[in-house]
């Protein structure tokens, strides 16, 4: 495949001012903002988003969220404490190499919706496009986000049927490239070849669906947004970017290119079923993790101290996560059969199994925390394992793997079937409202 030159000309066909969507922006922007400030209880969700962020509280709290720090606000509800808080704001992003043109702390207190809009977009670029780009691209404040997932995209979806993707806009709006980006990561999850029958409505519906019920993405998108004669590229860009940040990375290759400062393009790998749902940060991921199962065969030979520190608390984790993974295991063998013909019956199965993976996700830190002290173990010269101790060590690993990555599969595997079923019985409802409509109509126009 052919590397991507950063520093070619890139001429979006979509710069038009026609496909910049005031309307669509802000409820989406919106949707954006109140997800990243879910789990900050001292801010409400922002409903009129050139009205909420005049203060500039809710902006620094953004910040604060996106960047880990805490940045002091002006108390006051009087317009120059307002233009105090922005003014922080900006130049909060001005160290960040943000450069806000044109946009002034008089503009965002003023309410005015094209430079709030403007500021809102200058975050998202960042911290949700370029910070993301970090674990691929080594250079992401140099690289075009919007050619690099024009890109990607493209990659990706290269031989789908009636795929073709140029832009951020009208490519979109059959729906079929969004249902080709999902299809391409899971396979398993719906046949690709029924999508081509379906209208762009209900593909746009299926693809928004499964984002947010197997990729945990928000609708920030709404079927209309898309299936306007013209769609906001600006809303649609950041919902791809949500889509990068939650597909596994993987098969994206780097090349090392100082001389000429490119990257090359993207080969998608084959599905795997071990790692091919791992939503990233922020949402919770099911990470594929080297490690034990079953009762451990306990290890002794205590030679040191620190030997004998180091492998008691490593025996005490290892049969806790053990015991926790055994757990799961027989919660989800208890799980009821999958009903088939009654969607509100599939629907509470499908919520109890949310509740399940979010347990499962809550705690697996504790299964990367027993191979940091295996690890240590291992590797460490002052421990002194003798090869006895080693190969147990090592054989514990191997079968805590097994037995990790077994119920990740069948957990993955029930929530899969779950939503497939969910998706065929409102399919079946579309069909038999549709049925009966078309009867309806024929005994009116008889009449």
């Amino acid at each position: 495949m052919s590397s991507i030159d950063i520093d070619e000309p890139f001429n979006p066909i979509d710069d038009d001012p026609i496909y910049e969507r005031e309307d669509i922006q802000k409820k989406a922007f919106t949707k954006w903002i109140n997800n990243q400030l879910i789990n900050s209880n001292s801010i409400l969700p922002i409903t009129n988003l050139f009205q909420d962020l005049r203060d500039g509280v809710v902006l620094l709290r953004l910040l604060e969220v996106l960047t880990g720090n805490e940045y002091k606000r002006e108390i006051g509800k009087m317009r120059v404490h307002h233009i105090g808080n922005v003014n922080k704001v900006i130049s909060v992003l001005g160290e960040y190499g943000i450069k806000l043109l044109s946009i002034s702390s008089n503009d965002i207190v003023d309410g005015n919706p094209k430079l709030t809009l403007a500021l809102i977009w200058s975050i998202i670029q960042y911290w949700q496009g370029k910070d993301v780009l970090k674990s691929v691209i080594p250079n992401p404040q140099q690289t075009n986000v919007e050619k690099f997932l024009l890109s990607w995209c493209q990659q990706t979806t290269k031989g789908y049927k009636g795929v073709t993707i140029k832009d951020f806009t009208s490519s979109w709006q059959d729906g079929l490239a969004f249902n080709a980006l999902i299809h391409k990561f899971r396979p398993d999850l719906f046949d690709y070849e029924d999508i081509l029958q379906h209208t762009a409505a209900r593909n746009l519906e299926h693809a928004f669906t499964m984002a947010k019920n197997i990729f945990k993405i928000d609708r920030y998108l709404d079927v209309e947004d898309v299936l306007s004669e013209y769609p906001d590229k600006k809303s649609i860009l950041m919902y791809i970017m949500c889509l990068f940040q939650q597909m596994p990375t993987n098969n994206i290759v780097i090349e090392d290119s100082e001389k000429n400062g490119s990257f090359t393009s993207m080969r998608s790998t084959s599905y795997d079923k071990r790692n091919s749902m791992e939503p990233k940060s922020p949402s919770p991921s099911i990470r594929s993790i080297s490690t034990v199962n079953t009762p451990p065969t306990p290890i002794t030979s205590i030679r040191n101290p620190l030997k004998s520190t180091l492998l008691t608390s490593y025996q005490t984790n290892m049969e806790r996560v053990v015991r926790w993974i055994g757990k799961l295991e027989d919660e989800l063998d208890r799980q009821d059969k999958i009903v088939t013909n009654d969607l509100k019956i599939v629907k509470e199965q499908f919520q109890k199994h949310e509740d399940f993976m979010i347990n499962l996700t809550k705690d697996q830190n504790q299964i990367g925390q027993v191979l940091e002290e295996s690890n240590r173990l291992l590797t460490s010269t002052d421990i002194d394992l003798q090869p006895r101790e080693e190969n147990e060590i090592k054989e514990q690993r191997k079968i805590l793997n097994r037995q990790w990555e077994s119920l990740r599969a069948k957990a993955l595997e029930r929530q899969s079937n779950l939503h497939k079923t969910i998706m065929k019985l409102q399919i079946d409802q579309i069909e038999s409202f549709d049925a009966w409509l078309s009867q309806a109509e024929q005994r009116i126009s008889s009449q």
